[in-house]
């Protein structure tokens, strides 16, 4: 409502300033919809940016679950620039692929820890039978003369 300001010191209230309701919803209408359109593009081409990052699913959760669980997963399957990458309401992406490399890193070292421990029989049977062989005999054999120091 807007006041005016005459000459006599007559404060009345101006009618044909105060937009009506109908008016007021239609510029609140218009401006929504100037909204919706900006906000339509925009849209799309994050939904065409997250799609590699989340799998096309639709639950962050199981997103999540299968990268961290994944056991046929390799560590370099992803190129994936996630570093600026967050969604709200779930954890930081880059922080979701870090664990899935160090998991892959830790069942490698564990593989590696398996080969060796598993294969210790086959080396001590390479060590016996290299102890046995006339060569060996003979390096053990042999005798060293005393040295003195200078």
């Amino acid at each position: 409502m807007v006041l005016s300001d005459s000459p006599s010191g007559d404060k009345s209230a101006s009618a044909e300033a105060a937009p009506t309701a109908a008016a007021f919803v239609d510029t609140i209408m218009e401006r929504m919809a100037q909204q919706d359109a900006v906000q339509k593009p925009i849209n799309k081409q994050l939904a065409t940016i997250l799609a590699p990052l989340t799998g096309n699913s639709k639950d962050p959760a199981s997103t999540i679950r299968r990268q961290l669980f994944d056991t046929y997963r390799t560590a370099g399957t992803g190129n994936i620039d996630t570093s600026a990458v967050q969604t709200l309401g779930s954890p930081d992406l880059t922080t979701v692929q870090e664990l899935t490399e160090l998991k892959q890193s830790l069942q490698d070292i564990r593989s590696k820890i398996h080969e060796g421990t598993s294969s210790a029989p086959l080396i001590e049977r390479v060590l016996a039978e290299t102890l046995r062989t006339p060569f060996t005999q003979r390096i053990t054999d042999v005798q060293f003369r005393p040295t003195e120091k200078i």
